[in-house]
């Protein structure tokens, strides 16, 4: 006698005995019983979970000698040749082989005519996605208006792909998965039925690897069915599925735990030998951490997790050797393993540096903990004075950044001229406690408003409206040598506003002041740098922050001229970090500079050397004229 296949043997012949569809077998009692069937019904889901056994029942509730009735007696003579494929009034079609236009109108000539025996001529059509939108299009009126003793029934496993035309003619069904507990349930009977001997536990892996799909399950007991004759055993379902053992995930998890990466290496080394595939591998190992982050997490594990009793009682065991934030992080690294082991051939080197990678995690702190020590440490900062704390948002502490025009320019002592012939005289700094100029040239009013400022904290403002004007008599007691004392304060207080404007910035230098009007220079190569520094909101800023330094609304010029050592610009400026700025020379290049505000000076000749005075006279195309008088 032929062997018959359990998946075809064991398949349902009625509503009750469908597996897992409760709820589109009630519908279809209800319909059947009030008289409203439809005239086309599209069946989705994956594949193996009862959709065209469905479509097969349905008919035969409608054809048999009964029908329609909820109970097709199986044996008149249209339910026994629905039974072996063979009834003239109900044609199974696939979709993938009859897709085309040419088939379509076959079938749209054939359904005229009447059924031979039973009510209805019925068309099941699986796969139906895979027939050509022309081919749809032409099905399309005979759908919609079919002849009266004409059922359609589609089934596909992708009804995305299904033209909405079809959609919206048909009465749409979704098919969900078989969970694992309802597929053993079957499989039991069927080895109850076919005397096979078979643990629960290799019960329990063949129904967790069929994926919610009943004839995939039916298809490896058949399978294994014919390996021994003796008791099947999870062994032999692994070997079959190229699945890993329990006992291979609890050694591999307790390798992870004990931080032994060399075990770990040499029980994957020796399962992939035995012809385990890397990526099914990671798949187990996620499902198995999975179960373990639930036994861990949850008060009745045995509900959500797919497996023997004995076995969820192991993972609760071991569940105790991890934190939640470590299987979380353990799941998250497999999970980004696993996408990315089926795209490369190395396959066997990613999955063991992973592991090595777990078997080396350190311990995470949890959120708690870590904040405790965030608020513990932030307290004895606050206490030291070192830092001040928020304590009531430590966790969006931000360290405030204080310029000092101390530690940002560090001037050293300047040494006038004369005082350089005598080698034995000191240097001077700046004299603040004098009211009258020192060797800067800057009044004591000047230095004291600049150091006010340069204590102050420098926080992000927005852009108010624009300041009020002020006299040329105060702009005039600016001169060019106070901007370039300013320019590295205007800078930082820039840089702690918008860092990108500030970066152009130092890339130019103020060149001129004349009453209100600054001019500050770009080189010929820096256009881009000028047209954004010119634009209005940035302009607007450049001018408001000066007006917070110096109380002077300045009208700002930008130029591009010709910088023959664009490096000059580093005599004024030094990077935010570098709390030692090296201003020793600018003493001298000051003088120069107040040598070019006066209009009678006499410049020494090496003044003409200077490339500051070289710069003013390509500006300004003069030259130097000596004054004996």
């Amino acid at each position: 006698m032929e062997h018959l296949s359990f998946a075809r043997k064991y398949r349902p012949k009625n509503f009750d005995e469908i597996i897992g569809q409760s709820h589109i077998v009630s519908t279809l009692k209800n319909a059947i019983t009030s008289n409203r069937v439809a005239h086309a019904y599209l069946f989705a889901g994956p594949h193996g979970v009862g959709k065209t056994t469905m479509a097969r029942v349905l008919a035969k509730s409608l054809n048999c000698i009964k029908g329609p009735t909820l109970s097709p007696c199986d044996k008149c003579p249209s339910c026994m040749d629905i039974n072996g494929s063979k009834s003239l009034d109900v044609i199974e079609i696939d979709g993938a082989s009859n897709r085309g236009i040419d088939e379509i109108r076959t079938l749209r000539e054939n359904v005229k005519f009447a059924p031979t025996s039973g009510q209805y001529k019925i068309y099941i059509i699986d796969e139906v996605h895979q027939i050509t939108p022309q081919g749809f299009n032409a099905l399309l009126k005979t759908l919609e208006e079919p002849p009266m003793h004409v059922k359609f029934i589609f089934a596909t496993t992708n009804p995305e792909k299904v033209l909405p035309t079809i959609l919206s003619r048909c009465q749409r069904f979704d098919f969900k998965k078989i969970n694992v507990k309802e597929t053993v349930g079957v499989l039991k009977e069927i080895s109850k039925f076919e005397k096979i001997d078979i643990t629960e536990d290799a019960l329990y892996q063949i129904a967790r690897s069929s994926n919610g799909g009943l004839r995939d399950a039916e298809v490896t007991l058949d399978q294994l069915a014919s390996i021994t004759e003796d008791k099947i055993k999870l062994e032999n379902v692994n070997e079959v599925l190229g699945s890993l053992s329990s006992d291979t995930l609890l050694k591999i998890t307790e390798s992870i735990s004990a931080k032994k990466p060399s075990d770990v290496i040499a029980i994957i080394n020796k399962v992939i030998e035995d012809g385990k595939d890397p990526s099914i591998i990671v798949s187990e190992l996620i499902n198995h951490f999975r179960n373990i982050l639930v036994a861990k997490t949850t008060t009745n594990p045995l509900e959500l997790i797919d497996l023997p009793e004995e076995t969820v009682k192991d993972l609760q065991k071991i569940s105790q050797n991890f934190g939640v934030e470590e299987l979380l992080y353990i799941i998250y690294t497999l999970i980004g393993a696993y996408n990315i082991i089926k795209r490369i051939d190395i396959s066997k080197i990613l999955l063991e540096v992973t592991l090595i990678k777990l078997a080396f995690m350190q311990k995470p702190i949890p959120f708690d903990k870590l904040m405790e020590k965030v608020e513990e440490a932030a307290k004895i900062l606050s206490t030291s004075g070192e830092i001040k704390i928020n304590k009531t948002n430590y966790t969006q502490v931000q360290e405030k950044k204080i310029i000092n025009l101390n530690t940002v320019t560090n001037p050293k002592p300047v040494i006038s001229p004369d005082e350089t012939k005598n080698k034995d005289s000191k240097a001077t700094g700046i004299d603040n406690s004098d009211t009258k100029d020192n060797s800067f040239g800057l009044s004591k009013d000047f230095l004291n408003t600049l150091n006010n400022f340069s204590t102050k904290t420098l926080e992000t403002e927005e852009i108010s409206s624009p300041v009020e004007e002020v006299g040329d008599d105060t702009a005039a007691s600016y001169d060019l040598p106070k901007i370039l004392i300013v320019w590295p304060v205007f800078l930082s207080k820039l840089r702690s506003v918008k860092v990108s404007l500030a970066s152009f910035l130092e890339y130019a230098q103020p060149i001129k002041i004349e009453g209100k009007t600054l001019t500050i220079a770009f080189d010929t190569t820096d256009n881009f740098h000028r047209e954004v520094a010119e634009l209005a909101p940035n302009a607007n800023l450049i001018k408001k922050i000066f007006y917070d330094i110096l109380k002077i609304n300045f009208k700002i010029n930008f130029i591009n001229v010709d910088l023959p050592n664009k490096k000059t610009q580093d005599q004024y400026f030094q990077d935010e970090n570098n709390e030692e700025a090296d201003l020793s020379g600018l003493n001298q290049t000051l003088e120069n500079s107040d040598d070019l505000n006066k209009t009678d000076s006499e410049p020494d000749d090496k003044n003409s050397d200077n490339e500051i005075v070289k710069n003013a006279i390509n500006l300004f195309k003069g030259k130097i004229i000596n004054n004996n008088n």
